[in-house]
């Protein structure tokens, strides 16, 4: 709750478009009345350098309002907006508002990760208010949606900002922008993970495996190629194909499995996806041993995680059985 004695931090963020300068101003005027009513007061946090950003701050000088500001410059931008994200919420907002058109506060379809979008959802997995264009608040945050999770088990951490979780259930039925299949090489279906997503999916998924077969030929071992999600209440599938465990090259093995998640992520970044869930690659008909699977997953996801820069909010791993839920479980970091 904002303090009567301390000023409160309010991030001011928006499209770099958003011209309405009465719904700024007005927002801004409500939000200085209802603070001057309890003695209170508040500082205007802004980023950009123009759109509703400049428009705040321009309020802020004329009204006297104490202004936190480091806009970036032209020549910053377009920059890394989670970083700078990140940073706007280094400094303790207590409210965040955002003007942009209209966007998805239910989460349960995928989002072009913009500034505004990635501020708003970082806000709300912080637990930070967010009000959208003055009137209308946040509905369904991140945390109070994966509460009424159906999975069998969940365990998270974070490395980061990104929350990385282990989930028991089915990957066809996840809510995240990206699932990845465990495919085959020919990429046009085959059994265990690959039939069930081509399977949720239906034939138009089968049809873009096709298009991509007929540029590329198939997948090589190791490798990913994304495609649109048919069915799925994903947008993305991102099929790669996991190696065959004989035992004999493990450490070959192990990279070629550890390339299956980096290059996955690799491609649903490069897509603008915020949210990816895996499946265990390989675990299956490929009879990699469990528990080194389980080991070069995380390992991988998580230096991947820690040394590009991207816009991830949620990394899952999705176990089809509670032996393999225990061991990603076990393996990711603890909360910090």
């Amino acid at each position: 709750m904002m303090s009567e004695h301390t000023p409160a931090r309010v991030v001011v963020t928006g499209s770099v478009n958003w011209s309405d300068r009465a719904v700024i101003e007005l927002a801004l005027d409500e939000l200085a009345t209802r603070q001057a009513a309890t003695g209170g007061s508040f500082r205007v946090i802004t980023g950009m350098a123009d759109g509703a950003d400049e428009i705040a701050r321009t309020w802020a000088e004329a009204n006297h309002v104490n202004l936190l500001a480091e806009p970036l410059t032209a020549g910053d931008y377009p920059g890394p907006m989670h970083q700078y994200n990140e940073k706007m919420l280094s400094w303790a907002p207590e409210l965040i508002l955002a003007f942009k058109d209209d966007f998805d506060f239910e989460w349960s379809s995928p989002l072009c990760i913009a500034g505004t979008e990635h501020m708003c959802r970082i806000a709300a997995t912080a637990g930070i208010p967010v009000v959208l264009n003055g009137v209308t608040p946040l509905r369904r945050p991140l945390t109070e949606r994966h509460a009424q999770d159906t999975s069998h088990s969940v365990h998270e951490t974070r490395v980061g900002a990104t929350i990385l979780r282990v989930v028991q259930g089915d990957i066809t039925k996840q809510e995240v922008d990206a699932v990845v299949n465990a495919a085959n090489s020919s990429l046009l279906g085959g059994g265990g993970v690959d039939r069930a997503v081509h399977r949720a999916a239906g034939p138009d998924l089968l049809a873009s495996c096709r298009a991509v077969v007929a540029r590329q030929g198939g997948c090589p071992t190791g490798e990913a190629v994304i495609t649109q999600a048919g069915n799925l209440s994903a947008n993305f599938v991102v099929h790669t194909v996991g190696p065959v465990w004989t035992g004999d090259k493990p450490e070959q093995h192990d990279a070629l499995l550890g390339r299956c998640y980096t290059e996955s992520l690799r491609l649903a970044a490069e897509a603008g996806t915020a949210s990816i869930a895996f499946p265990n690659i390989s675990t299956g008909v490929y009879r990699f041993p469990l528990d080194r699977a389980a080991a070069v997953a995380t390992a991988a996801v998580e230096a991947w995680l820690s040394n590009n820069e991207h816009e991830f909010l949620e990394v899952v791993f999705v176990c089809f059985n509670e032996d393999n839920f225990e061991l990603y479980a076990d393996l990711i970091s603890p909360p910090t």
